[in-house]
C-alpha cells in the first residue's frame, strides 16, 4: 500500500470513529437552542428546523452503523469517506439556517445564543473533523458564514464589531484545524511508512533465507536443464539429417515417377493400342500421378529453396492433402473439407503453403490427442480486396467418464 493511499484511509476511519460524539453533540446543542428561542421566535420554524436536525442525525447515525458493521477494505474507503463530507456539509448548512431563521433583530439574547451555539459547534468540529480537512470545512463553512453575513446585514457598529470578532475567529479556528491536521497526517504517515519498511524487512529477509536455502537446488536445476537442451540439439540434428536424407530419397523417386508418368501419357495416347491396354495405361498414368501428389508433399516438408511462387487454387490443394493427412492424424481424428463455393486463386509458393497448412493441423489438441474433429476450409473476404483465407477448426472428443460395475 502506497503511504498517501494508507493516509487517507486512517483519516476517514478516524471520523467515524468519532461521529457518534458529534452527533450527539447537534442534537442536545440544537435541543438546548429550540428550548431557549422558544418564546422568541416562530415556533414553527424552530420545528421545523429541528425535525430537520433530527433526520439528518438520523442518516449520520444508519452510515456510521453500517460503517461499523462492514469494515471496508482501503480500496472502498473513499466512496465512505465522500457520504461522510456530505453529511458534515449539510449538518453545517442547518446551523447556518439557524442563523438565518432565528437571528432576530432587536434580540440580542437570541443572537448570542446562536453565536455561542454555532461558535461552539465549530470549535468542536475543528478537534473532532479536522483529521479529514473536507469533512472539517464541509461543516465549518457554511456554518459560520451566514451568521457572519446577517452580523453584517445589521448595517450598526455593534454588529460590524460582532461580524469582524467571528471573522477573526473563523481564521483563528481556520488555522487551529490545519495545525490538528498536520499533526495527526504527520503521525499517520509515519505509522504507514514504518508499517512499509517493516514489511519490505520481512520480505526482504524471507527472500533471503529462501535464496541461500535454494542456490544449491537451483544450481542442480540449471545443470539438468543445460544437459537436456543439449540432448535437444543432439536430437534435432539427428532429425536434420533424416530429414535431409528423407527429401533426397523422395527427389530420386520422384525422378523415377517422371519416367513412368510420361512413358503412361504416351501409351495412353497410342492409337495401337486395345482398350484393356489403354485402360491399363491410364490406370498406370493415374497411379503414377497420385504417387508423384504424394513425393511433393514429403518434399514440401525437407525443401530448403528459395520460393517458386505461381496461381493456384486452394480448394485443390486441399482435396490433394487430405488423404495423406488422414494418415498422418489417424482414424481417432475425423478430417472433413469446407470449400468455397467459388474456388480461391492465390499467387503464392505452394510448397510453403503446404507447410503452413500442415503446421496448423498437427498443432490442434484434436492432432495431439489422437481424438477429435478437424475442419479445413477456404473463403473469400466479402470487402472488396481481394483476400481469400484458408482456416482449420478444430474439437476435441472427451471419453465419458468409466462407471464403476456394481455387485
Amino acid at each position: 500500500m502506497k503511504v498517501p493511499g494508507a493516509v487517507r484511509s486512517e483519516e476517514v476511519r478516524a471520523l467515524f470513529e468519532q461521529a457518534k460524539p458529534v452527533l450527539w453533540a447537534n442534537v442536545t446543542v440544537g435541543a438546548i437552542v429550540v428550548g431557549t428561542l422558544w418564546d422568541s421566535v416562530s415556533k414553527t420554524r424552530l420545528v421545523a428546523w429541528y425535525v430537520a436536525l433530527l433526520l439528518m442525525s438520523g442518516a449520520r447515525a444508519v452510515l456510521q452503523r453500517r460503517f461499523r458493521l462492514r469494515s471496508p477494505e482501503s480500496t472502498e474507503i473513499a466512496r465512505w469517506g465522500r457520504a461522510f463530507v456530505v453529511g458534515s456539509t449539510v449538518a453545517g448548512a442547518l446551523w447556518g439556517c439557524s442563523a438565518l431563521l432565528f437571528f432576530a433583530p432587536g434580540n440580542l439574547f437570541a443572537q448570542g445564543l446562536l453565536t455561542f451555539a454555532i461558535g461552539g459547534m465549530t470549535a468542536a468540529a475543528a478537534g473532532t473533523l479536522s483529521c479529514h480537512l473536507p469533512a472539517f470545512f464541509g461543516f465549518f463553512a457554511p456554518a459560520l458564514s451566514p451568521l457572519v453575513l446577517v452580523a453584517l446585514l445589521q448595517n450598526d457598529r455593534f454588529h460590524y464589531g460582532m461580524a469582524a470578532m467571528l471573522a477573526a475567529y473563523a481564521v483563528g479556528m481556520g488555522r487551529v484545524a490545519l495545525n490538528n491536521h498536520g499533526a495527526y497526517s504527520r503521525a499517520l504517515h509515519l505509522g504507514a511508512a514504518n508499517t512499509e519498511l517493516l514489511e519490505a524487512l520481512s520480505a526482504s529477509e524471507s527472500e533471503l533465507r529462501d535464496a541461500n536455502r535454494t542456490l544449491e537446488h537451483r544450481v542442480s536445476e540449471r545443470t539438468n536443464t543445460l544437459e537436456h537442451q543439449s540432448e535437444a540439439l543432439r536430437q534435432a540434428q539427428r532429425l536434420e539429417v533424416a530429414g535431409r536424407l528423407a527429401g533426397s530419397l523422395a527427389h530420386d523417386f520422384n525422378s523415377l515417377l517422371t519416367v513412368i508418368i510420361n512413358n503412361a501419357s504416351q501409351l495412353k495416347a497410342s492409337a495401337t493400342l486395345a482398350d484393356h491396354e489403354r485402360l491399363a495405361a491410364a490406370e498406370t498414368l493415374e497411379a503414377g500421378q497420385r504417387g508423384a501428389a504424394l513425393i511433393r508433399q514429403l518434399l514440401a516438408l525437407s525443401r530448403r529453396k528459395r520460393p517458386e511462387p505461381r496461381v493456384f487454387s486452394l480448394n485443390d490443394l486441399l482435396r490433394e492433402w487430405l488423404e495423406l493427412l488422414r494418415r498422418v492424424l489417424g482414424e481417432g481424428v475425423e478430417l472433413e473439407l469446407r470449400l468455397a463455393a467459388e474456388p480461391p486463386y492465390v499467387n503464392a509458393d505452394p510448397g510453403y503453403v503446404e507447410q503452413a497448412l500442415l503446421n496448423l493441423v498437427l498443432s490442434t489438441p484434436a492432432a495431439t490427442t489422437g481424438s477429435g474433429r478437424i475442419e479445413l476450409g477456404t473463403r473469400s473476404t466479402d470487402d472488396g480486396s481481394g483476400t481469400v483465407e484458408l482456416w482449420v477448426q478444430h474439437r476435441i472428443t472427451v471419453p465419458p467418464p468409466e462407471v464403476a460395475p456394481t455387485a
